[in-house]
């Protein structure tokens, strides 16, 4: 009996696809883990800003190879990890889902980005923010300065018309 052969470059893409599925899932799972962590120890133990970024342009590379079922997936990772983190706000809020923290990314990826400058701003940030968020975990008369006195007035202007609301 004879097996049926499949495409290779089917396969591979497919097996890369599960590659970053269960990168994402131990992601997640880390960040739930977090809520007790700091951002230090988060950060020695899980990839930040270059794997997300790497990891986006495969799933992109992915997406274009005509498969359905990978397309579908590796679009479905894109639209999830676009955003990146944004450290020191999530560490201030709690959360990266609240509405200033995705104010921050959205401004990031539809004005920064666009830029010499914003992009230039945005690598400084992946390289100084996590001490800085860490730092802020251990202090909540901190975190509640920087939130009140820094994040909260800067997504007011952003959501303003200096830039998008998410």
């Amino acid at each position: 009996m004879q097996t049926e052969s499949r495409d290779p470059q089917y396969e591979a893409a497919k097996t890369t696809m599960d590659e970053l599925d269960k990168w994402a899932e131990r992601v997640k799972r880390v960040a739930v883990e977090a809520a007790g962590m700091s951002v230090a120890k988060l950060r020695s133990s899980e990839p930040t800003a270059t794997p997300i970024a790497r990891n986006l342009e495969i799933a992109a590379r992915l997406a274009k190879l005509g498969y359905p079922d990978i397309e579908e997936r590796a679009k479905a990772f894109i639209k999830e990890w676009k955003g990146g983190a944004c450290f020191i706000a999530t560490a201030c809020y709690g959360s990266p889902e609240h509405i200033d923290v995705r104010t921050l990314r959205a401004f990031r990826d539809e004005v920064l980005i666009r830029s010499s400058l914003g992009r230039a701003s945005v690598r400084f940030y992946y390289r100084v923010s996590p001490a800085f968020a860490d730092w802020l975990s251990q202090r909540p008369r901190s975190r509640a300065f920087v939130r009140k006195c820094l994040l909260q007035p800067l997504t007011e202007w952003m959501q303003g018309p200096h830039g998008p609301r998410p």
